[in-house]
């Protein structure tokens, strides 16, 4: 009887996991320098679980507090996206895989923290979207706004469209932008407390 009872335990343990990102904060990885600037995207994808770097610009960094950033938002790895300095239409992208696909119509709220670095060009927003696909950036969700030389928290909410199951991420074209990402969480949320976070939200505009 207790050999049944600890089978059901840890069913139930496991049914419960909450549904989160693969690797929202990079720390899930096999990169051993401290600085990596312009990696190619076959590089990113082979250091970095769960992320995958897709677009023709193919420079993207896996940064550590004390290359070009003081600190890093959470744990030990943040990452650089940008636009091609030469030709800012063309920019990085990269997706990040989710635990579970999205279910279509319900409800999750999206943080992550962003910071735009401004010593080789302008301030540049980006564009956050979902996608079925790792290497396809899918529907725009959000422009995200970045703050120059510090840590800000984007938090959204996203109503799943289809069932997707990756977050997708690129600047905006047309600037020069390069922008640091880090610390990507998920919740999903019932109708209830999605109507709560908006009318919160709300009321602080």
């Amino acid at each position: 009887m207790k050999k049944y009872t600890l089978i059901i335990a840890c069913l139930i343990s496991l049914g419960t996991q909450a549904q989160s990102f693969v690797n929202g904060s990079f720390e899930k990885n096999s990169f051993t320098k401290s600085c990596g600037y312009n990696l190619s995207n076959s590089e990113i994808n082979a250091a970095l679980d769960g992320t995958v770097a897709f677009a023709e610009f193919e420079k993207v960094d896996i940064l550590k507090a004390g290359c070009i950033i003081e600190s890093v938002a959470d744990g030990e790895v943040a990452l650089g996206i940008a636009n091609d300095p030469a030709n800012p239409e063309s920019g990085e992208a990269i997706s990040l895989e989710l635990t579970e696909t999205l279910k279509e119509g319900e409800y999750y709220k999206i943080s992550f923290k962003v910071m735009a670095i401004t010593k080789y060009g302008p301030q540049g927003d980006l564009l956050i979207g979902s996608s079925p696909k790792a290497d396809d950036f899918g529907v725009k969700a959000i422009k995200a706004i970045s703050k120059e030389g510090e840590w800000a928290t984007i938090t959204f909410l996203l109503r799943a469209k289809k069932d997707d199951k990756f977050i997708t991420i690129k600047p905006v074209a047309g600037v020069k932008s390069w922008n640091i990402i880090d610390d990507f969480k998920l919740e999903a949320l019932s109708q209830e407390e999605a109507d709560a976070w908006f009318d919160e939200v709300m009321k602080e505009d």
